[in-house]
């Protein structure tokens, strides 16, 4: 699942969702907008604050790179 319909689904706003999980508000509005690329540090945060319905590979899929 990508991050932005966990967040629809979940009826969560990214500022005080990415506040409550103490992850940086604007690296998660980065992703968001498609405007930065994440560290392996902050995807896995991610994950965790998603309670593994975001994955880390969901994550990346957007990245042109091979995963091989």
């Amino acid at each position: 699942m990508e991050l932005e319909n966990y967040l629809k689904i979940n009826k969560f706003k990214p500022t005080p969702w990415s506040e409550k999980h103490n992850l940086s508000v604007a690296v998660v509005h980065r992703y968001l907008k498609k405007k930065g690329v994440l560290s392996v540090k902050n995807a896995f945060r991610i994950e965790r604050a998603c309670n593994e319905e975001v994955t880390v590979l969901d994550l990346i899929q957007r990245y042109k790179y091979s995963i091989d």
